[in-house]
């Protein structure tokens, strides 16, 4: 009886061992998945980073180049005013 006893439980415990176990193996994979999703995350962050970084460097650009542009268009009008009064006095005269 004692055997049957010690049998059974025994059964019993390797049940919930194997139960465990399945447990243990199921966490295991979501953990890896997890981490897979993470590494595909983290680069996903880090390519987006890249452009930002990017975009960032092309906006300074056209920010200096406006300024250049601005700085043309400020020479010729500048030039265009001293010409129509060199043309007004050129009438006058």
């Amino acid at each position: 009886m004692e055997e049957d006893e010690f049998q059974s439980k025994l059964q019993q415990s390797e049940g919930v061992i194997n139960s465990l176990m399945k447990q243990l193996d199921t966490k295991e994979r979501v953990l890896q998945s997890n981490n897979e999703k993470q590494k595909q995350l983290q680069a996903s962050v880090d390519d987006l980073t890249k452009t930002q970084k990017t975009n960032n460097r092309t906006v300074q650009e056209l920010r200096e180049k406006q300024k250049q542009l601005q700085t043309t268009i400020d020479s010729q009008t500048k030039t265009e005013e001293a010409n129509r009064r060199t043309v007004q006095e050129l009438r006058e005269k």
